[in-house]
């Protein structure tokens, strides 16, 4: 509910025009103490909505925040606009505290004329609220100006000293002005976008936003002409500011004398291993060299992956090199989750000895590391097609031909092999007779993944499609090695297919294409059916690995059932990842009560048309598949 507050509630607004709204009601009151009860209570009020901004705002974030955006004068570009970014955010908070502090200071020192006095401090606080809040030059000037008002009565009425008449027109005159140049200043800038905006036949042609004038470059000239123009717009609000900018001034005056070199590196990268299973470690060591004149100070990043974990070591530093030195980084990565990656570019940075300049150079080095998923243990899983093929492999095929398992005993014909001859039976029936044996075939296995958009559930390492990914690997890996053919049918961003065949070749084939599977696309359960049976055999076994986050995957299998194929489903459970992920509540419990409900009822009526395994992916794979009975049919 505050993330829906902070988001939509014009919270800054309120900030900006809360005292000066108070300080009207202060108009309404006469007696001097409710006056001054007021005054506190506004007061506060403005500080418990400027540290409610404080607790919401993100430091980590460069963005401006709370930002709200209004039109005013379309036709010159001049709109409502206010935000707070990291410094501003902290001097709206400083002037509410202030301004609190101020009203319990004067609640005794103040003695005369106290509506009067509160009303022009509560306004003092908008015009300064303004000032920090606007983004939009124009309403940061309107503010500027409009402090002149209660600064001047405050100064004349209650300023200390017999000067303090003349102390306050003296400090508005300055002020008026230093505010000619800064508009001036501040029609430059509008001036250099409107030819920018020209040019490139862009709308609005006009704008005082601060953010927009930013983005617009303007010529060396102009720069230093607007920067002397607002100094002096500042300056002459106080000669106290010149004093305070002159060390800043000279420091960045300073730091351009020696503009930071550009930086030419020479780099190689070498990696311990570029292909490997997801959780394992590989070495990266950068070697860097330095191609042209002295760096005083480079900073070098080695850009990696998202997924990729710092084990050991360190992929960033900041060093110096002399003409040819070099440097080099050594560190350790663990990959989370499977996937083809690239390792780079290396980024430079080259600093000056003040660290007030910065030249950046990219080095398109990349280096390209194939990470697995992890290879679940089929072992103990019973697990193979009803349906055989003519070819040879390890399942009985309740037919004779070559084996090991004893089938009958027939007649002997010509060309048998000695060691099948039934010796026992020949002697009790007097004639030759002939052991058969069951024969052992191979079949068809088609493992179909769905890695659509909506079956991902969870995080990048915990989700329906990485279980799933994995699943297809390991059942791939065991019908391969029990010498039956493997095909896969991949759903994501597009229909993708490995076509059937045998050995270790096809593992790797199926590899590759699982390695490059993320969640995406939109395509309907029904596209299955109808890439099978332009594809695949209609008696091949079809191992469909889903989550069933939708109900149409019982029209789907039905329709597989329909032509022929025998279905196995496996499901990753999304429930069980999500109640693993989630905090344990009532309502938590409550919901996966209900959903688990309607999961047990569409897996019920699965069954009716296939096998199904319902699979916490928090326990092995080949657990689960045990618990499933298959007996073998010949085609």
């Amino acid at each position: 509910m505050l993330e829906e507050l902070a988001s939509t509630f014009p919270i800054l607004t309120c900030i900006l025009f809360l005292p000066v709204i108070g300080a009207v009601v202060l108009w309404l009151f006469d007696d001097e103490d409710m006056v001054r009860t007021s005054a506190l209570t506004i007061a506060l009020l403005e500080l418990a909505l400027t540290v409610f901004v404080l607790l919401r705002f993100i430091p980590e974030s460069s963005a401006m925040q709370f930002s709200e955006h209004v039109p005013w004068i379309p036709a010159l570009g001049v709109s409502y606009h206010i935000a707070v970014d990291g410094i501003s955010v902290l001097f709206v908070g400083l002037t509410a505290f202030l301004t609190v502090l101020i009203v319990i200071y004067s609640w005794d020192t103040v003695r005369h004329q106290v509506k009067l006095y509160m009303m022009a401090l509560l306004a003092l606080e908008t015009t300064t609220m303004g000032v920090f809040l606007s983004l939009d030059l124009i309403l940061f000037f309107v503010f500027w100006e409009l402090m002149l008002i209660p600064s001047y009565f405050l100064i004349k009425l209650w300023g200390g000293g017999p000067e303090r008449h003349y102390a306050a027109l003296k400090f508005v005159l300055y002020t008026l002005l230093g505010s000619v140049f800064m508009l001036v200043g501040i029609a430059l800038l509008d001036i250099n976008y409107h030819q920018w905006a020209t040019l490139r036949h862009m709308e609005p042609t006009y704008s005082f936003d601060l953010l927009e004038l930013l983005s617009v470059p303007i010529p060396l000239g102009q720069q230093i002409l607007i920067f002397w123009l607002l100094f002096l717009g500042f300056a002459f609000k106080s000669w106290h500011i010149v004093l305070l900018a002159m060390p800043p001034l000279l420091f960045l005056a300073l730091g351009s004398l020696s503009p930071p070199a550009e930086p030419v590196l020479a780099i190689a990268r070498a990696v311990s291993r570029d292909r490997l299973q997801a959780g394992g470690l590989v070495d990266v060591e950068l070697v860097v060299r330095n191609e042209r004149e002295s760096l005083d100070l480079v900073e070098i990043l080695d850009v990696l992956p998202s997924e990729f974990a710092l084990e050991a070591g360190t992929n960033h530093a900041v060093v110096g090199l002399g003409p040819g030195e070099s440097f080099s980084l050594a560190y350790t990565v663990r990959p989370a989750v499977k996937g083809d990656y690239q390792i780079g570019p290396v980024r430079a940075r080259s600093l000056d000895v003040l660290g007030l300049g910065a030249e950046d150079a990219t080095v398109a080095l990349e280096t390209r590391v194939v990470v697995a998923p992890i290879l679940e243990d089929m072992r103990r899983a019973h697990f193979a097609p009803r349906r055989t093929r003519p070819w040879f492999g390890q399942i009985p095929s309740k037919r004779p031909g070559p084996g090991t398992e004893f089938w009958a005993v027939r007649d002997y014909q010509s060309g048998d092999e000695v060691r099948r001859i039934n010796w026992k039976a020949m002697a009790r029936l007097n004639r030759p007779l002939t052991n058969e044996y069951e024969g052992d075939r191979s079949g068809d296995v088609v493992i179909v993944l769905d890695a659509r958009r909506e079956s991902f559930v969870g995080t990048t390492t915990n989700n329906p499609v990485e279980h799933g990914v994995r699943a297809a690997l390991g059942i791939a890996d065991h019908v391969l090695s029990t010498r039956n053919r493997v095909g896969l049918v991949v759903e994501r961003n597009v229909l993708d297919r490995v076509p059937s065949a045998f050995g270790r070749k096809q593992l790797y084939r199926i590899l590759d294409s699982l390695v490059h599977v993320r969640a995406g696309g939109e395509w309907p359960f029904s596209s299955v059916a109808w890439i099978l049976s332009r594809y695949y055999p209609t008696d091949a076994l079809v191992v469909l690995i889903s989550p069933l986050s939708d109900r149409t995957a019982l029209d789907a299998v039905e329709a597989l059932a329909v032509r022929g194929y025998e279905v196995v489903i496996v499901s990753p459970s999304p429930l069980d990842i999500e109640r693993d992920l989630s905090r344990p509540t009532d309502a938590a419990d409550l919901a996966y009560r209900i959903l688990k409900t309607e999961r047990d009822n569409l897996l019920l009526q699965l069954r009716r048309v296939a096998q199904v395994v319902d699979w916490d992916p928090a326990t092995p794979l080949a657990l689960a598949l045990r618990r499933m009975r298959t007996s073998t049919r010949p085609a």
